[in-house]
């Protein structure tokens, strides 16, 4: 997994316009239509029957401005802090499925939007993508926010806050890629250094705590 950015436009794989009655059928099948989440999955072969598996964000009726979820998708990926974005399109039980796939510094991201039209379910897709996904402004502070929850912790937070002034690209990442287990991803630049660390764990903190330990490593 590379910790290095890359500056790809959002790229939509092909669509499949076959109705289908097996969402995970359809989703194992379009698996290798994307590189980065064939790639992924053939790293992590656990995390194979979580993605098959994902439930559909459904049309909840959310009437979206012009910071939709689509929107905030790639204005992430214009920001630096999401790489590369793409879209997979098919039919289930006649309604329009869309699947979101992203990569970060902690790896794969997807959400899975359904609804009655394809702008309606990519727009579900990413935001069920965007929950799934949290990456604080503030690293120093969301690291310092759960010493309390794992002492292991302060020590990542203390560097990043001592040697901020010294850091650039600071970017913490922290995910569920299919919904169900978590990774977590922190990177800085250090007078032209890449410092990196990640981590996978079926908790959120236990990713975080191993992505920070890995970090420190680096330094």
């Amino acid at each position: 997994r590379s910790a290095k950015k890359k500056k790809k436009a959002q790229k939509d794989a092909k669509s499949n316009d076959a109705d289908t009655n097996s969402l995970p059928q359809a989703l194992g099948d379009m698996q290798k239509e994307v590189v980065m989440l064939d790639r992924f999955l053939a790293e992590n072969p656990a995390l194979a029957s979580d993605f098959e598996n994902m439930q559909a964000q459904e049309d909840d009726g959310t009437a979206f401005d012009d910071s939709s979820p689509a929107w905030q998708v790639m204005h992430r990926q214009s920001q630096g802090s999401i790489f590369d974005v793409e879209f997979l399109y098919f039919q289930c039980e006649g309604l329009r499925v869309s699947l979101a796939i992203a990569s970060t510094d902690a790896g794969i991201v997807c959400g899975l939007g359904k609804a009655g039209a394809v702008k309606r379910s990519k727009q579900m897709a990413c935001k069920q993508l965007l929950e799934r996904l949290a990456q604080p402004r503030d690293v120093a502070k969301e690291l310092s926010s759960v010493e309390d929850e794992s002492p292991t912790i302060k020590p990542v937070a203390d560097a990043v806050r001592i040697l901020g002034p010294h850091m650039q690209d600071v970017r913490l990442s922290i995910q569920q890629p299919f919904g169900t287990s978590w990774s977590a991803g922190l990177h800085a630049a250090i007078s032209g250094r890449t410092v990196f660390g990640a981590s996978s764990s079926q908790d959120r903190m236990s990713a975080l705590v191993g992505a920070g330990e890995a970090f420190l490593q680096m330094l």
